[in-house]
């Protein structure tokens, strides 16, 4: 698939394995239906707690951008109509990208896709106000129902073979998306109707999850501003920063040079001006939470002592290094690799005393050093072809920009 949509992968349910897989689907089934932003640009996390006399949910909804004052319908309503206005829009890219073709695989593929496109045109109408004087676009429910099986037979046929085909070629060639955003916004549909069957076998073993609860939201975090302050560093200054490795750095120099037609500086100075401002991600902001509030992170404090961290989307690249190399067995989905640039540690206040600090900056190296690693390997292996090969410089720099989300 696309670089930029990597998922983690779950365990799945099994039975005989035990019960706590199931409970980690179920909240982060939790934390993905609290999450009322399309897209990328909100991400909610969440813990179930246990109390002497009621279920204990401690939710964040963390976002990266300003929520519209709206009521649950009309925000439920947008991010419906959002996910299937996309989906229609990639899909008739995907249909277009069929009938370019003649092979047998393209039409059955084509056919497929028609027959999606079918589902998805009956999932929109047109509504009367109660005047009778207007009219409204609107979602029909009981059509994305159809829509969603028919999603689901599609992924489960011999025909998705060949999509699958398509995502590899798109992930090798990386000159389009819509095969992989197709999948993506379909996967963002189908986790409904996943959630929804979840939510029914947790209520049969645990029905005491869904009676006498008691919600908890846990504000986001503010952005910090100014973290690129000053005049922007060049990229000589910053390969000198990355290493102490004298042999590293020659090669670094020599690279630099050869790209210097590029402009390196322009970019790197407007990347700098035009920085993201960190925020603390979900995840870490409820561990943070539950660490310093009455309780901390001890077993009896979650439920079933099972202490997990759902999330509505696997979690970064960042914030599972947070919690490798944190002091804390606490546990999260999966990654998904992938990088986020507006990522930092959470706040720190005069309670937490000085080892809260301390501990920290010790976390907070070895994350640096887990980035560097693989970056500085990633450099070596990239700069070595590419000075071998003189005709391998231009496709250099934009390799390495391309995959500076992941990096």
């Amino acid at each position: 698939m696309c670089p930029q949509r990597r998922q983690g992968e779950d365990p799945e349910f099994d039975p005989l394995t035990g019960l706590e897989q199931l409970f980690r689907a179920f909240v982060s089934k939790i934390a993905f239906l609290c999450c009322t932003e399309i897209g990328a640009g909100s991400i909610s996390a969440c813990a179930v707690l246990t109390l002497p006399d009621c279920v204990h949910i401690a939710s964040i909804l963390h976002l990266f951008a300003a929520s519209q004052s709206e009521s649950p319908e009309e925000r439920e309503h947008r991010r419906v109509n959002g996910y299937l206005k996309a989906l229609k829009a990639h899909l008739q890219e995907c249909i277009k990208a069929c009938q370019r073709e003649s092979t047998q695989d393209s039409e059955s593929t084509r056919n497929a896709m028609s027959q999606i496109q079918e589902a998805l045109d009956a999932c929109f109408e047109t509504c009367q106000s109660e005047l009778g004087r207007e009219s409204r676009p609107a979602v029909n429910r009981f059509a994305v129902c159809d829509l969603i099986s028919s999603l689901s037979r599609c992924i489960r046929s011999d025909t998705f073979a060949d999509v699958r085909r398509r995502l590899a070629r798109e992930d090798n060639m990386m000159s389009t998306t819509y095969w992989s955003d197709f999948v993506h916004v379909a996967g963002r549909l189908l986790s409904y109707k996943r959630a929804v069957d979840l939510m029914d076998e947790v209520s049969l073993i645990w029905p005491e999850l869904f009676s006498n609860i008691q919600i908890c939201m846990i504000g986001s975090s503010s952005p910090q501003p100014d973290v690129l302050s000053g005049k922007p560093w060049t990229a000589a200054q910053i390969m000198g920063r990355s290493t102490s490795d004298q042999q590293l750095l020659r090669l670094f120099a020599e690279q630099l040079d050869s790209l210097s037609i590029h402009d390196i500086d322009a970019k790197v100075s407007e990347l700098w001006l035009n920085a993201p401002k960190p925020i603390v991600h979900a995840e870490v902001l409820v561990h943070s939470w539950l660490e310093n509030t009455e309780g901390g992170i001890r077993p009896e404090r979650f439920f079933n002592r099972w202490k997990f961290i759902g999330s509505s989307k696997p979690p970064c690249k960042l914030c599972s290094y947070f919690f490798d190399e944190y002091p804390t067995d606490v546990q999260v989905r999966p990654s998904h690799q992938n990088t986020y640039f507006p990522w930092r540690m959470p706040d720190i206040y005069g309670h937490q005393g000085a080892g809260s600090i301390v501990r920290q900056n010790l976390v907070m190296e070895s994350i640096k050093a887990r980035v560097k690693g693989p970056a500085a390997s990633k450099s070596v292996e990239e700069m070595e072809e590419a000075l071998d090969d003189p005709h391998e410089e231009v496709l250099l720099f934009k390799g390495r920009s391309a995959g500076l989300r992941d990096e």
